[in-house]
């Protein structure tokens, strides 16, 4: 952990191991903005690193997607949609709803006050 402060209870964390570089990058800015709508809890502070977690995955996925047929050939031969984008739709869902639920709004939308009246933040990843 650095010397830095969320709170009076929650030191200030190092981004978590096992984060791609990309969401370690962006993981103090994050903390940053929980911190300065007073949700930084140690609890919110894990669900941010699942957040990041699935976002890395999202992004393996994105990737593989990028490579491969959108459409296959299922068992008994008939055209079925690849299942990657079935799990890329469920990544894209579960990040963008636990920001949400953080206060961090995943989009450029307006924003919003979260459940103790403070503004959410936008969150461009």
């Amino acid at each position: 952990m650095n010397a830095g402060r969320i709170g009076p209870e929650v030191p200030f964390p190092d981004p978590p191991v096992g984060l791609s570089p990309a969401s370690t990058a962006v993981w103090p800015r994050l903390v940053a903005d929980l911190q300065a709508i007073r949700n930084a809890s140690a609890g919110n502070l894990l669900r941010l690193e699942g957040a990041l977690l699935a976002r890395d995955r999202l992004r393996a996925v994105t990737e593989a997607l990028d490579a491969a047929e959108l459409v296959t050939e299922g068992s008994t031969g008939q055209r079925r949609p690849n299942p990657l984008l079935t799990l890329e739709a469920a990544l894209r869902r579960e990040v963008a709803s636990t920001l949400a639920s953080l206060g961090l709004a995943a989009s450029p939308r307006t924003p919003r006050a979260t459940h103790d009246g403070h503004m959410s933040r936008n969150v461009v990843l």
